[in-house]
């Protein structure tokens, strides 16, 4: 980003540029904490053998970095088939689905998806 600050924009950056800065203080409420739903996540795909999951993310996205999102379905068990979750990662940014291409890959994904999960489930 300071890269494209100072070279492309022509606007001169004096800080490192922080994606996640640790620094900003965001108020939750009373006693309460940043939005999380790995437990449910977890505890979903324990609990119900049909949950499948579709996780998008824009390749670009500074808000909500597809890696963070990575490194979290990695650490998840197992649950009878690695294939229940899945991450997709499309050209673009926070809004990915403003580029034609990566909305239809999108749409095909979840329509993939959603196609898997009303199959019949096949005798072992």
């Amino acid at each position: 980003m300071t890269d494209l600050y100072q070279r492309v924009l022509n606007w001169r950056v004096d800080a490192p540029y922080h994606l996640l800065n640790r620094e900003v203080s965001w108020d939750w409420g009373r006693g309460r904490v940043g939005p999380e739903v790995v437990d449910d996540l977890r505890n979903d795909l324990a609990n119900d053998a049909l949950v499948r999951v579709l996780v998008a993310h824009g390749a670009n996205d500074l808000v909500t970095p597809y890696f963070g999102s990575q490194l979290i379905l990695d650490q998840l068990p197992i649950y009878g088939s690695a294939d229940r979750v899945k991450l997709s990662v499309y050209r673009g940014g926070h809004m990915f689905y403003n580029h034609e291409a990566s909305r239809r890959a999108f749409h095909d994904d979840a329509q993939a998806m959603f196609r898997a999960a009303l199959e019949p489930p096949t005798a072992e």
